[in-house]
C-alpha cells in the first residue's frame, strides 16, 4: 500500500510540474501522449526521492516535505519563464543572492509580501506536520523496502541508459529552453546538478601543452612583427538596444539609429549568436570576452558563478595585455552582480 502511494505520488507531483512548465493542463496531456516514455522515466527519478521515506516513521511529514519541494521547483520555474527563455537550473541557487537585488524590478511590493507569506506558509506547514503528524507505528519491513528501492535504481539505470541509446533523452543539451520541454524537469533539473563544468580531455599533460607551446614557437620564427601604433578598443556591450528596422510591424518617422547605421554601413559589421535572450546576460558577456562556446559547461551553467571564481581564463584582455595594453571594465550595476568584482581579474582586467 505505501509503495503503491510512492508511486500515485511521484506520477501527481510530475503532471503538477509539466503542467506548470507548459501553463496548460491541454499541453501536459499532449506532452505525456507524445512522450509517454520521457513521463514515466521523470516519475521514476521522483520516485527515487519518495521511496527513502518507507524506512522512516514520520512518513505524512516528510511525504509532505519533498511533495512540497518539487512542487515548488516547478512553481519556481515556471514563474522564471514569464521573465526569462532559461528555465529553473541547480546553478540559480548560486544566484540568489544577485536575484534578491533586482526582485523588485520584476514584481510588485504586493508580489514580493505574497512570496514571502506562501514560503513562510510552506515552513510553517512543514513544522506543524513534524508536530502533529501521526507516525507510522507499524513494524518496517526494512529488507522489502530496500529491494524495492535497488529495483527502482537499477530500473532507472536501465531507462537512462536506453533513454539515451535511443536519443529519447540527451545528456548535453543544445538548447536548454527546448531541452526541458522535450526531455521534462525533473530530469533536466537533476542533470544541472551533477553535470557541471569542462571534463579535461584525455590526452592534456604537462608535456602535451610544452609541445603545442612548442609548435607555435616553431611556426611563428622568421615572422616580421611591425611595431604598430596601438589605438584605443572600446568593447561595448548593451543587451536592450536594437536596430528598429529588424523589428516587423513597426514604422518610424526618422531613423533612430543613425549613428549605429553609418558604423554598419563604413566599417565591418554583421550578426553574432548568443547562448541567451532575455537573461543570462552574464553568459552572453562571458562568450563575447572569452570566445568559449558555453556548450562545454553543464546545462544552465554560469562560469562567472563556478569554475571563474578561483580559475584564471584566456580572452581579449590577456591577449591585449601582450601587445602593451592595460585593461579596464565597466558595468552598470553593482560591482558584486554576478560577482564581477572577483571574476573580472581572472578574465585579465585591470581595473573595474
Amino acid at each position: 500500500m505505501h509503495i503503491f502511494c510512492c508511486l500515485v505520488l511521484s506520477v501527481l507531483i510530475n503532471m503538477a510540474i509539466e503542467a506548470l512548465s507548459r501553463k496548460s493542463v491541454f499541453k501536459l496531456f499532449e506532452y505525456i501522449i507524445d512522450s509517454p516514455y520521457v513521463f514515466f522515466y521523470n516519475c521514476i527519478i521522483i520516485l527515487l526521492t519518495l521511496l527513502p521515506v518507507l524506512f522512516l516513521r514520520r512518513r505524512m511529514f516528510f511525504y509532505t516535505c519533498i511533495s512540497l519541494i518539487w512542487i515548488g521547483f516547478g512553481i519556481t520555474n515556471s514563474i522564471l519563464l514569464i521573465f526569462r527563455t532559461t528555465p529553473f537550473t541547480a546553478v540559480d541557487f548560486l544566484l540568489i543572492e544577485s536575484a534578491i537585488r533586482v526582485l523588485n524590478k520584476y514584481f510588485s511590493l504586493f508580489g514580493i509580501i505574497l512570496l514571502g507569506v506562501v514560503i513562510v506558509a510552506a515552513f510553517i506547514l512543514c513544522i506543524y506536520l513534524f508536530k502533529k503528524a501521526p507516525k507510522f507505528t507499524e513494524n518496517i519491513p526494512y529488507f522489502k523496502y530496500f529491494g524495492v528501492f535497488a529495483c527502482t535504481v537499477l530500473m532507472f539505470i536501465l531507462a537512462t541508459n536506453f533513454g539515451v541509446g535511443t536519443n529519447r533523452i540527451a545528456v548535453n543539451f543544445g538548447n536548454i529552453g527546448e531541452a526541458f520541454m522535450k526531455y521534462g524537469f525533473p530530469y533536466c533539473f537533476s542533470n544541472s546538478i551533477f553535470n557541471t563544468g569542462i571534463d579535461r580531455p584525455d590526452d592534456y599533460s604537462d608535456e602535451m601543452v610544452v609541445e603545442i607551446l612548442y609548435n607555435i614557437n616553431e611556426n611563428n620564427q622568421g615572422t616580421d612583427i611591425k611595431q604598430k601604433e596601438t589605438p584605443n578598443i572600446i568593447f561595448l556591450q548593451l543587451e536592450s538596444f536594437f536596430d528598429t528596422k529588424y523589428v516587423k510591424n513597426i514604422t518610424v518617422t526618422e531613423n533612430p539609429v543613425p549613428n549605429f547605421q553609418h558604423l554598419r554601413t563604413t566599417y565591418s559589421s554583421g550578426f553574432v549568436r548568443v547562448p541567451s535572450v532575455g537573461a543570462g546576460t552574464a553568459n552572453t558577456e562571458f562568450e563575447m570576452i572569452t570566445g568559449m562556446n558555453l556548450d562545454f559547461f553543464g546545462p544552465g551553467e554560469y562560469p562567472y558563478k563556478t569554475v571563474l571564481q578561483d580559475t584564471t581564463c584566456e580572452s581579449y584582455p590577456f591577449v591585449l595585455k601582450t601587445l602593451g595594453y592595460t585593461t579596464h571594465a565597466i558595468h552598470n550595476n553593482d560591482g558584486t552582480f554576478y560577482e564581477r568584482n572577483e571574476v573580472f581579474s581572472n578574465l585579465g582586467f585591470d581595473t573595474f
